[in-house]
Parts: C-alpha cells; structure tokens; sequence
C-alpha cells in the first residue's frame, strides 16, 4: 500500500522500486505471459501489492476497466513498461486490448459541459463542436502510450509526447480518442530532403567489384571503403548488394537453410504476429521504404509464414515474438517478395546470421547455438566489466543485465531503439565484420549512454533511463574506432568461442 499512502517521498520510493521490479520482467515475454495467465498462482506466496481494496496481481492491475485513482495511474506505469518490449506489446494489444481500452478512457475524458472547472493537476481545454478535453497525468500518460504503441521509430524518427501537463497547453493539443492518430508524431518525413545525392565510396566499390573474386582481401578493401562512407546513410540498395557479394565469401560453407522455400497451408499465424504485420507496415510506410499498396500485408503474412517453414518451428502453442528480422528484410526489400527471398539466402550462409535473425538459430543445431549465445552473454559481461566498470557496477545494483537487454533489442532488430539509418549500419557493419564485432557494438551502445546511465543511477532511475530513452545521439560512425580497438584487443580469446566450425575469415 506503500504506493498509494504515506508520504509523497515515500509514495515515489515505492512506485520507483515497483517499477523497477517491473522492468526485471520486460525483456521476457514467457515471464509476462506466465503472470497474466495464471492469475491466482501468487495468492499464496505473496502479491504485488500487500492489501486491498487493490489490485493483487499483474493481471488484475492491468484491467483498465476504470480511470479512478490512485490505481490506474501505477497500472499506466507499468502498461507503457512493459510494452517497451514489442513483443510483450503485441501480446497485451491481442489479449487484454490495451489500445482499445486507453482509446475508450480517452473519449471519456471528453466533455460538452463548459461549466466544469480547473482543480489542482487538471487542465480543461476547449476543442471543437463545443468539446472540452479533460487533461491530466493519467490522460496524459494514457496518450504517450497510444502514440508509443503506435509509431515505430528511433529516437529522431519518433517523438514520444510529454507526461507533464504544460503550463502554456501547447503539447496537449495532440489527443486523440482513435486510430490512427490524427497527426503522426513523427519526424521520419521531416528528415527525407537530408538524404545525400549521388554514390558513395562504399557504393562505388561494391558496384566495382561485383563481377570480380571475393576471399579475404575484398573483404578488407570493403571495410576501407564503409569507414570512408559511414558518416552518410546506407541506401536499401546498397545494403542488398552488400547481402549478395558477402554471401560468396561463403560460398563452401553449408546454408542454415535447407527446406525449399514453399509455404503450407496448415501454417497459421498467431494474432499477435498479424499485428507485428500492420506494424511494420506502417513504419515502411513512414519511412517511404514501401508504397501503398494492398499487396503489402499479403507478401508480409508470406514472408513470415516461409520464415515458419523455413526454420522448421515446431508449432507452438503459444506466441513466442514476431520474427522482426524478416520484417527488416521485408522493408528492405521495398515489399518486393522475390528480392526477400534472394537476400534470406544470402544472409543464412554468413557465420554471424544466427546473431542479427534469432529465429535462425534453431535451424541448424539448436543446442550448439545455444552454447554459442550462452558464451555470447557471457563474454559480453566480462568485456562490459573490464572496459566500462563504472556502469557495470550501476547495472548490477539496479539487477539489470546488459545482456539480457541488449539480447532482447537484438531480437526485435533494434526497432524503437535506433534510427532506421542506424539499423542499416548496424547491418553493414556486422555483415563486414566477425560475429564478435556484434560483440563490440553492443558495448558501444553503453559506452555510447554510459553519463546518462551513471546519472540515473543515482537518482534511482536506471530502468527508466534505459527502457524509454536509451540512444539518443547514437552514431555507429562514432564508435568505430572504438570497436575496432576492442577486436584487436580481446578477438583471439573471443571469436573461437562464437563460430559454429572453423570459419576465421580475417
């Protein structure tokens, strides 16, 4: 009850230490799913709150049948955390409809009644046919998660709106009571007239060298060629192509994927991986990576039903995640199907393909995989401690694992993490590079936050910190070097640990 009484320090203390014991199970859907569907399993054990008339359990905090407070605001809280995680944010929208929900508390906050009056943390704003809006923290709270759930996008493609009533009403004109919203909140169209003209010395050399050997020293000559390019966007083209020449450096090892690529009907898509449908269609859409076009959700739904049976899943009984790597490749390829074919088996030959698409990593050799992914975790534990100790050391005393959460931003390919542009240079770099360079990247992006990291720290919000701002600012571009310095330093003891056979390409 410590969330709801007491004094306001001590009100904060416990919503801060809630939220943070909420954060432990953001980056594991089975864990959520677990909680919410087995509602009566902690009634002996303990609950999440001590008393009533609240709620007991994570299931029953989340109802959002009601908007009364205090309840409904920590249930807020603890909604726009969980769904940080896209796959977790799938599952809630298909099994306790969160959108539908926050979408029906908004048009109740909605009134023709021009004699209510302002209290203390509410604001009443006029709108129109006579309308006046009811704003305060939860409705508020309740539009940031909205357009969250909604618009994909890193940090400069996508701006998440303020939970704070503002003293002039200028960042609350935005609420909506349907989707989509009326006015994206987004920046990804803003920024297209930047994108360079012209090639690029790493086009220029791919474009060069395509008809011509590709062993070791192409390899090098293309590293070269990307470093005096990475400072510019990496064009879709570029990177397929990219796909397609690293691919016969390869060309003697054994693919991932053995299955013809055929699609069977008694294939059947989880609902929450139709949503991961509309959701990446939209954010190519946004970004002018797709066109609108009605065939668009139609070759996804393909796609997606051929990574099924490509990877020979055994069918689940339950959602496991969206394969949000094919999604990337989907956008990649401008929708076109046949050109996501090509690219899936290039990729699935490369010896860091098990780390950028998970859903590969049972194809081949499960086990083995997961010894590798194992080590991965483990090796990047130690190198965090070794060369960032500072952050390490705040990461534990707040029970976070850069592992886990860098295990979890890989699976979902980054997306609300990064730029898109960044995204395509995370691929060309891990494409170019051994998979311990994957490794070294995910130490840059804490090196990258590490003042931010060490700030919320100490003031109690490391969690927050991490799951609603964590890249701002990040530039691969920045960190080459850096990571360059790590493989020299630590690849010999490293890779071996990573490569399913003898495969040390330099």
């Amino acid at each position: 009850m410590a969330l709801i009484t007491g004094s306001e320090q001590k009100q904060f203390e416990a919503t801060q230490h809630f939220m943070n014991i909420i954060c432990t199970f953001v980056l594991n859907l089975q864990g959520i799913a677990s909680l919410l569907s087995d509602p009566e399993s902690s009634s002996s054990e303990g609950t999440l709150v001590e008393a009533d008339p609240g709620p007991t359990t994570l299931s029953e905090l989340l109802t959002l049948e009601s908007s009364v407070e205090p309840w409904h605001y920590i249930s807020l809280l603890t909604l726009r955390a969980l769904t940080t995680n896209m796959d977790v944010c799938l599952y809630l929208n298909n099994t306790i409809k969160f959108q539908e929900k926050l979408l029906k508390l908004q048009s109740e906050n909605i009134t023709f009644d021009s004699d209510i009056t302002e209290t203390e943390g509410t604001r009443v704003k006029s709108s129109s046919a006579n309308k006046f809006i009811i704003i305060d923290q939860c409705s508020l709270m309740r539009h940031q998660i909205l357009v969250a759930t909604y618009i994909v996008g890193g940090p400069r493609e996508r701006i998440l709106p303020p939970t704070i009533i503002d003293t002039d009403g200028n960042g609350e004109s935005g609420l909506f009571c349907t989707l989509p919203p009326p006015q994206l909140t987004s920046a990804a169209k803003k920024k297209r007239s930047t994108q360079p003209r012209g090639q690029t010395d790493f086009q220029r050399f791919l474009q060069d060298t395509k008809q011509g050997v590709h062993d070791a020293n192409w390899l090098s000559h293309a590293r070269r060629a990307y470093k005096a390019s990475f400072n510019i966007d990496i064009k879709a083209c570029v990177l397929i192509d990219l796909l397609e020449q690293a691919a016969k450096l390869s060309c003697n090892s054994e693919s991932y994927l053995n299955s013809p690529m055929q699609i069977y009907e008694s294939d059947v898509l989880f609902p929450e991986e139709c949503l991961g449908i509309q959701v990446a269609i939209r954010y190519g859409l946004e970004l002018h990576l797709l066109q609108e076009n009605s065939q668009n959700e139609e070759n996804l739904t393909q796609l997606i039903h051929l990574s099924h049976n490509l990877l020979r899943h055994k069918k689940c009984e339950t959602f496991q995640g969206f394969d949000w790597f094919m999604a990337t490749l989907f956008l990649l390829c401008g929708g076109n199907v046949e050109r996501c074919h090509s690219c899936i088996k290039s990729i699935s030959s490369l010896a860091v393909a098990p780390f950028l698409w998970p859903a590969l990593a049972t194809a081949k050799d499960q086990c083995t995989f997961s010894q590798h992914l194992v080590m991965f975790g483990h090796k990047l534990e130690l190198l965090v401690k070794m060369e960032l100790p500072l952050a390490f050391s705040a990461l534990q005393l707040a029970g976070a694992s850069w592992w886990l959460i860098c295990r979890q931003w890989m699976a979902q390919c980054f997306w609300n993490i990064l730029d898109w542009s960044q995204i395509c240079h995370w691929l060309v770099v891990s494409v170019l590079n051994q998979p311990d360079f994957t490794l070294y990247f995910c130490v840059s992006l804490l090196r990258h936050i590490e003042p931010k990291i060490l700030q919320a720290a100490s003031e109690g919000k490391l969690w927050e910190q991490i799951m609603f701002a964590p890249m701002e600012g990040y530039h691969i571009g920045d960190q080459l070097t850096f990571m360059e310095k790590l493989s020299k330093r630590y690849r010999t003891s490293v890779l071996h640990h990573l490569l399913p056979s003898s495969n040390n390409t330099a």
